[in-house]
């Protein structure tokens, strides 16, 4: 932490207070003319580095997939993974439906339905790390409990993930494990360098040529005997679809499994 301190002080980021809380969600909040502000993030610690700091500078940077990097005085480089700011806030606010952070930044999430029988629709998504203070009303109507859709002029339609006190997070689609589907991925004859982006999509070459894989918020959930195994699927209609049972990270009686289906977009 000392470390990763003086990292932001090298950025001229002093007006940036660092914390971790209990659920190891790093806070970067502004203070001073910076007030107001606060990003949050989880440390990719899996993936941490020793670099030569006389060739690589101390500080902020932007990595593989638009992640950022932190290079400590010490040389230790690390990603930050967008993370909610609150995930046990967030589960309060889709009704107590579950939230489990994957250690890639992917999110999981049980929506609130009307009917008790099955089970509860889920969605997977990676947050942007910037948390608004507050919705703009004219701007975002909440279209169910903790989520809302936000309209600015020129721009794409927003989905947003609301928190009791009326915070937000950009929220985009992406899916379950991606270092499985990275995995997946390379077992196709002609497939290199795949790289998960923060903003929930992938990209890869194939034969030479650079693709986008891009998900959405459809997620069909099934039933997982037990014989469910990681696939991808290359369909017809320029996507593909992905399918992995839900591991560990949720309760064991949630025996399930989730099939995303991805645009394949060239680039």
């Amino acid at each position: 932490m000392e470390d990763t301190k003086r990292s932001l002080e090298e950025e001229d980021l002093e007006d940036f207070v660092l914390s971790q809380d209990e659920k190891g969600i790093l806070q970067v909040e502004g203070t001073g003319d910076s007030a107001g502000i606060l990003y949050t993030f989880i440390p990719d610690t899996d993936n941490a580095i020793v670099v030569d700091t006389d060739k690589i500078p101390i500080g902020l940077s932007v990595g593989a997939g638009g992640f950022y990097t932190i290079t400590t005085p010490e040389g230790i480089q690390y990603r930050v993974i967008p993370a909610p700011k609150d995930p046990v806030a967030l589960s309060q606010s889709l009704g107590g439906g579950e939230v489990v952070v994957g250690k890639r930044g992917d999110v999981m999430v049980e929506l609130p339905t009307q009917t008790r029988a099955g089970a509860r629709p889920r969605k997977v998504a990676i947050m942007d790390p910037f948390v608004e203070p507050a919705l703009k009303d004219d701007k975002c109507q909440e279209v169910q409990p903790g989520v809302a859709v936000c309209e600015e002029p020129g721009q794409p339609s927003s989905i947003k993930a609301v928190y009791p006190d009326g915070s937000a997070q950009t929220v985009r689609a992406t899916v379950y494990d991606p270092d499985t589907f990275i995995e997946k991925s390379l077992e196709f004859d002609g497939v290199e360098s795949p790289i998960f982006n923060a903003d929930g999509t992938f990209s890869l070459l194939y034969q030479g040529q650079g693709f986008r894989l891009i998900p959405n918020f459809d997620v069909t959930t099934t039933a997982d005997d037990g014989s469910i195994e990681p696939s991808i699927v290359v369909n017809d209609n320029g996507t593909l679809s992905y399918t992995i049972a839900i591991d560990d990270r949720t309760r064991e009686e949630h025996r399930e499994g989730l099939i995303f289906e991805l645009a394949i977009v060239p680039e």
